[in-house]
């Protein structure tokens, strides 16, 4: 990796004076259309010398913009950079009028969303410098490569074992595998919601959640590094479209049947090299079913997959403190280097 990581200790100094201005002259918004006129808000930002593409993935209740440290090391290593914000987040249309409230009514419009933008960045990065071809391997250079988190790492893996011939490899970090479901067990959360969504309640809020409220409490968020962590809620604060932070039991129920899809279809169906980061403290999603998702990849495609636990993190592992992230970097740009 060339670029250094940004210091926790001037990390919102470095972001405002330096990575913003930087990204703001490279950032283009693109926008995917869909059925009846809506519309997938995707940003673009185009490398200096390019030597590949990647597409991210975002996770539950995120937007583009809490990606701004990932994006710029993308950039620094010479990838072009897409990141469409998933139906129900950002500018992306929604499914409810309610802006704190994710609400979907299937995942398959997850996978159609996010394939439609995969077909529309192919199109896109053959008017843009061209991706020069990495050293020792032939495959066709201008594929996508995926980096996703959480929710979007589940929705990117069931994408591409949908059509596998757009991409090239995938990172997930923390991916939702399969959602938790805190003090209540998960097959009873989903009992309650399938109920629920019978009822004609699919729009409303999953019990126990709540509209935004402000910034969320640090102690039992999923960042581990303080300066990550307010930088991006500052940004929440300030913009009301950023400001999702609830499900509706349509999003649970949808996310549970993503996960069986995940585990009955999707695990033998992309032969891509995968790999997969695992957060050591993750009170969000199932370290459980990431490990055996691997396992099921590998008993497919032997060494197609390799799962990574780190040390120290939570659920937002690229909002780590500084010597991990480092680690992780490295991981990511000597995977995407060697495959």
């Amino acid at each position: 990796m060339n670029a250094s990581i940004i210091r926790e200790d001037s990390f919102s100094k470095t972001m405002t004076l330096t990575v913003e201005p930087w990204l703001k002259k490279r950032r283009t918004i693109l926008w995917a259309r869909r059925t009846s006129g809506q519309s997938i808000c995707c940003e673009r930002y185009l490398a200096d010398a390019p030597r590949g593409v990647i597409l991210i993935s975002h996770g539950f209740t995120d937007s583009a913009a809490k990606y701004a440290e990932i994006i710029w090391y993308f950039l620094q290593e010479g990838y072009h950079v897409y990141i469409p914000e998933h139906c129900g987040h950002g500018r992306s249309y929604r499914l409810t009028d309610d802006l704190s409230l994710v609400h979907i009514d299937s995942y398959e419009r997850y996978l159609e969303d996010f394939l439609a933008v995969a077909r529309m960045v192919q199109k896109d990065i053959s008017s843009h410098p061209a991706v020069a071809p990495r050293a020792g391997n032939s495959r066709d250079s201008r594929k996508i490569s995926i980096y996703a988190h959480s929710m979007g790492g589940g929705i990117a893996a069931a994408a591409a074992a949908r059509n596998p011939a757009l991409f090239r490899e995938i990172i997930l970090s923390a991916p939702m595998i399969r959602p938790l479901t805190g003090p209540v067990p998960y097959h009873l959360a989903g009992a309650v919601t399938v109920i629920q969504c019978s009822l004609g309640k699919q729009a409303d809020y999953v019990s126990g959640q709540h509209p935004y409220a402000g910034p969320e409490d640090f102690t039992t968020g999923a960042a581990v590094s303080r300066p990550r962590f307010d930088y991006y809620q500052a940004i929440k604060a300030a913009h009301p479209l950023f400001q999702t932070s609830a499900a509706s039991n349509g999003w649970l129920r949808a996310s549970m049947k993503l996960s069986r899809e995940l585990m009955t279809h999707a695990w033998e169906k992309a032969g891509l090299p995968m790999l997969i980061f695992q957060a050591e403290q993750d009170s969000f999603v199932s370290a459980d079913a990431q490990t055996a998702f691997a396992a099921l990849r590998n008993r497919k495609s032997p060494g197609s997959t390799t799962l990574q636990r780190i040390p120290g993190t939570k659920h937002e592992i690229y909002n780590s403190s500084d010597p991990v992230l480092a680690v992780y970097w490295r991981e990511i740009f000597d995977f995407l280097d060697n495959d």
